[in-house]
């Protein structure tokens, strides 16, 4: 109907340029220079480049030294244990402890391996915890600890924190001592009371992973304090009933405690066992006596009859003074 005429042209098209300035290249040297280094810069260079790693490697070698002199420095020789035994103890069950023979700096090489350190420095664990619901096992657990160990302590209130802190938790490790020299000390526990959900525990906070809740962190300590049983079925029971406290009773409502409180009764009910673990003091008496007291509070209201002599004989042994007076 309609012819149209072809609007473009049939004739080849330029060939346009790639790009709209052509500069030299800046990277190119001129023939004579070029020629020159050739034979004599990189020689040089090369030279230049060795002294300086050589330089270098030096450097690294005196600041290993350094470090080394250092950690050698920190490890201050240790002395015997010397602490006495606490009036009225010796009719409660003992807590396990150092034989009096064993000096402090015997178990550093424990403290090296479970907390992935060397080289004699000051360990260092941070306990981050809710002043509303404080870890009460782990208060117990520093006890233990001091027999041990050389141990550093400290107490600070985190800002999130609105309500008033009591007194009581701010001393809840025991007053300032008058040692404050971190060289002189194995071991610096550190507790933050801070609103977070549940209790954290941090070794190194860069290449370690958080230690969360109180079991977890009870167990962490209980280890470190050289306590836990040579017989794996004993482990076993006691993570079991870890998890009863830290799972069952503590967050249970007034049924379910009646329940585990039931169940808890019987067990402790049993001919020749003073303890949940058996003849021997354990962690599941620490952390299950820890859960009873937090979520029933001071009065053993409700408490079966085993249950409640078993906690008698818990709060009557020192180790657990502080702890009881924190309820």
């Amino acid at each position: 109907m309609y012819k149209v005429k072809p609007f473009y042209s049939s004739a080849p098209l330029e060939d346009l340029p790639g790009c709209m300035y052509r500069l030299p290249g800046v990277h190119a040297a001129p023939p004579g220079v070029a020629a020159a280094a050739a034979s004599q810069g990189e020689d040089a260079t090369l030279l230049e480049l060795e002294q300086r790693q050589e330089a270098m490697l030096r450097r690294l070698h005196k600041l290993r030294d350094e470090v080394d002199d250092l950690a050698r420095a920190v490890l201050v020789p240790s002395g015997p244990q010397s602490s006495a035994p606490a009036a009225g103890a010796s009719s409660s069950p003992q807590l396990p402890s150092c034989p009096a023979h064993h000096h402090h700096h015997q178990h550093v090489g424990q403290l090296d391996t479970i907390l992935g350190m060397g080289g004699g420095v000051v360990h260092d664990i941070v306990v981050v915890a809710s002043p509303a619901r404080p870890p009460l096992s782990v208060i117990v657990l520093h006890e233990l600890l001091r027999h041990r160990y050389r141990v550093l302590t400290a107490v600070h209130v985190h800002s999130n924190v609105t309500a008033p802190v009591p007194p009581a938790l701010r001393l809840c490790l025991g007053p300032p001592s008058a040692n404050d020299s971190r060289s002189d000390h194995q071991l610096v526990l550190t507790i933050i009371w801070k609103d977070v959900p549940r209790p954290e525990l941090r070794v190194d906070v860069t290449h370690a992973c958080p230690v969360l809740g109180e079991g977890n962190v009870a167990r962490f300590l209980w280890a470190l304090a050289g306590a836990t049983r040579s017989d794996p079925v004993a482990r076993t029971q006691d993570d079991a009933w870890v998890d009863v406290a830290m799972l069952q009773l503590l967050p249970a409502g007034p049924k379910e405690r009646a329940s585990v409180l039931k169940v808890l009764n019987a067990e402790l009910g049993r001919p020749g066992r003073p303890w949940l673990g058996g003849a021997e003091f354990s962690l599941a008496d620490i952390v299950m006596w820890s859960a009873l007291a937090q979520s029933g509070g001071p009065a053993a209201v409700g408490v079966p009859p085993h249950v409640a002599h078993w906690r008698l004989v818990c709060e009557a042994h020192p180790t657990f003074q502080t702890a009881k007076g924190l309820l």
